[in-house]
């Protein structure tokens, strides 16, 4: 599970991923603007200066491009370099993300709902990175609440992960 963990439960987004700089600080803000656009995308602690379901598909890829990719890509690649030495939209958008328009999820790695209380209570390093790293910042960086359970609404698993068909029991 620690791959396949690791590698999907990342981008949730819908927007598209491009080219392009990106200053980033570390986790207090980010502020970009568009190269020949009219917008400019910034992102703080509580996300994107335009709210995520209100963007254009432009503005979401050049948000993804400019402020998730990047911000994703350093976590990713300070958790294993080796691993994820190269890091595209692939990476979380599967590779077939431009067929898709990057819409997520898209099958990357399946998570099994069921699953998901043992994924959180784990001490296996890719669940740890996920729950306690990447969870939390695509949170921050969407502008969106983490999950509650308890009321069944905000930025979750299920956001980037596919549902998993659960096995069938003899």
């Amino acid at each position: 599970m620690r791959g396949s963990l690791a590698v999907a439960c990342l981008l949730v987004m819908v927007g598209g991923c491009g080219g392009g700089g990106a200053q980033t600080s570390e986790g207090s803000g980010t502020s970009t603007s568009g190269s020949g656009s009219e917008t400019t995308t910034t992102a703080s602690a509580t996300g994107p200066s335009t709210p995520w379901d209100e963007m254009t598909s432009e503005q979401k890829g050049q948000y993804m491009a400019e402020v998730v990719m990047p911000e994703m890509q350093r976590l990713f690649q300070e958790h294993d370099a080796e691993r994820y030495a190269t890091f595209t939209c692939a990476t979380c958008h599967g590779a077939n993300a431009h067929d898709v328009a990057f819409r997520m999820p898209n099958g990357v790695a399946p998570l099994d709902p069921a699953h998901i209380p043992q994924i959180f209570a784990s001490e296996e390093p890719g669940a740890v990175f996920m729950t306690r790293t990447v969870w939390p910042r695509m949170a921050q960086l969407l502008g969106e609440p983490q999950y509650n359970p308890e009321t069944h609404e905000g930025f979750g698993c299920m956001n980037c992960h596919a549902t998993a068909t659960p096995a069938a029991t003899p």
